[in-house]
């Protein structure tokens, strides 16, 4: 698997599966979820109010797996590793606004979402099943006031607005900036 894709959440409440699910049928997006190897989730299980992982799959042009979402909270060995690279990540930034943000985010954080990506995903970078992962980012970004970050990409908010990119961090201006000079 690789390196997870996550959410730094401020709310405790883990929301119903329902919610990605409506999203995304809202999208038309041929996402599915279930909690068992096999299968999609139920009414009962789209309504639980409490989940601890769930399998994200494509339905195109097959159903297959393309993520594993997880949550936990920092009480747990997976969350206290995953805070303490993102709190790394951020002793490294330029002090300004946006670290401050992140670092005051950070320590308000309750509950961690994380997605691992699957070889479906891995073996294709043009699958679009990789809009299915950010919509999953998203959604739950926004119903939880999360945060969210991606190894080697950086962070950004539930709008996918950066807090900082690898070029932010470098000082690159886009090329869509370049050319307006």
């Amino acid at each position: 698997m690789s390196t997870p894709l996550a959410i730094f959440a401020l709310d405790t409440k883990i929301p119903p599966l329902r919610t990605l699910w409506s999203e995304a049928k809202e999208e038309e997006m041929p996402l599915q979820l279930g909690v068992f190897i096999a299968g999609e989730a139920t009414e009962e299980e789209l309504d639980a109010p409490e989940w601890e992982s769930v399998f994200v799959r494509w339905t195109e042009p097959e159903i297959h797996d393309i993520a594993l979402l997880e949550t936990y909270t920092f009480e747990e060995p997976e969350g206290e590793e995953l805070s303490r690279k993102a709190t790394e990540l951020l002793s490294a930034l330029p002090q300004d606004s946006s670290r401050f943000v992140l670092e005051q985010h950070l320590l308000n954080v309750k509950r961690l979402y994380v997605i691992q990506t699957l070889p479906a995903l891995l073996d294709d970078e043009d699958h679009a099943g990789w809009d299915g992962i950010d919509l999953v980012l998203r959604v739950l970004a926004d119903v939880t006031g999360g945060v969210i970050y991606a190894e080697g990409e950086g962070f950004y908010s539930a709008e996918g607005t950066p807090f900082y990119t690898p070029d932010l961090l470098l000082g690159n201006e886009s090329e869509d900036e370049d050319e307006e000079e």
